[in-house]
């Protein structure tokens, strides 16, 4: 049962340990592509298929970026191996999906993809609603349209699938509990479900990194002063300041450094910022940088994520990480029964996998 190598989505039900990546369909392959690599259970990988793999694993590993003809090789003898044995997996999961007839019946997985992807919108700060309104608006699509184009691609069949066998084969396996739900709440609480308080500011930065002596430090300092005083005089443009006097590149934005958390800038920045209201200039606040005038233009509080809005993406993402347990268990047993061979040939770093399993 031939698939398609997994793309990847923002889908939490699509299981990392598959190999991810979009399918190359068009992807030329060189001689002796149609080489078999492996049989498994009679159905056979190719070296297309291995090369396919093993080149979306670059692309993923070095974000899209070039490798030299020496590093692509040295990728490929190290992991060719490790990714045919994926390949493998996968092979042995589909033939069991097709051995137990799972199948989903017309809108099932529509419905499961709309739910999952509105928990990820969620999750980001969004809502469904906001995205048609962006995203999908501009693309001339509905939410309707855009789930059915995730639901008609054969990988994403293939990856619910999974899902779906899982959850018949071990229900109890997968099932998570609401005090489970709970404890996993209770102890994100600040990291995962607390968005920490923000500033919004803009600065005018009198760069010392160049000032050799210290004559020349005090000369930087005197400016800033001189500036500074300009600046908190009534209806003063700060923004035409910062053009004029900063170093820092934001100058190009009157200064703007857009929002930040505490833990984005240096520590006597924040310091400063942070306990500054809406529209008050600081003093000179000196860091490692130079010397910073600082206007806070808006705040937003830190905020909490209720339980009760976040339990079903825990529930999901604690149901997501016991089926990919689960998926390894089945895949691991059916390798130790299924017959698989190596007729092909592997780089030196595979060599010692190409044997007969029974």
């Amino acid at each position: 049962m031939k698939k398609l190598v997994m793309p990847a989505l923002v889908i939490a039900m699509l299981l990392a340990w598959v190999i991810p990546g979009a399918a190359l369909a068009e992807a030329g392959a060189d001689d002796g592509s149609e080489k078999v690599v492996a049989v498994v259970n009679g159905a056979s990988i190719t070296q297309a298929e291995l090369d396919q793999a093993l080149m979306q694993g670059m692309l993923n590993a070095t974000k899209g970026m070039q490798l030299s003809p020496e590093q692509a090789q040295r990728f490929k003898s190290q992991y060719s191996g490790r990714v045919l044995d994926k390949l493998i997996m996968d092979e042995l999961l589909s033939q069991e999906i097709e051995k137990r007839k799972i199948t989903a019946a017309p809108g099932e997985m529509a419905k499961a993809l709309s739910e999952q992807l509105e928990l990820q919108l969620v999750a980001s700060g969004r809502t469904k609603k906001e995205y048609e309104e962006s995203d999908l608006k501009a693309k001339g699509q509905t939410w309707d349209q855009f789930i059915a184009g995730i639901a008609a691609r054969p990988e994403v069949a293939h990856m619910y699938l999974l899902e779906k066998m899982v959850k018949t084969i071990a229900p109890e396996k997968v099932k998570v509990t609401d005090a489970e739900i709970r404890k996993f709440y209770d102890d994100n609480l600040e990291s995962r479900f607390t968005k920490p308080e923000e500033v919004r500011a803009s600065h005018i930065l009198f760069g010392t990194k160049d000032a050799k002596t210290a004559e020349e430090k005090e000369a930087i300092k005197k400016q800033a002063q001189e500036v500074l005083l300009k600046a908190k005089k009534p209806g003063a443009d700060f923004a035409a300041l910062a053009r004029e006097y900063s170093s820092c590149p934001s100058k190009e934005k009157g200064g703007d450094l857009n929002f930040f958390t505490k833990e984005r800038m240096v520590p006597e920045f924040s310091k400063a910022a942070f306990s500054m209201e809406v529209g008050e200039i600081s003093s000179l606040v000196e860091t490692q940088f130079g010397y910073h005038i600082i206007k806070v233009t808006d705040k937003t509080p830190a905020e909490v994520r209720p339980f009760e809005s976040a339990a079903l993406a825990i529930r999901k993402g604690l149901e997501t990480q016991r089926v990919q347990q689960e998926l390894m268990t089945l895949a691991n047993g059916l390798k130790e029964k299924a017959t698989i061979t190596y007729p092909g040939v592997l780089p030196d770093s595979a060599a010692g996998e190409q044997k007969a399993t029974k």
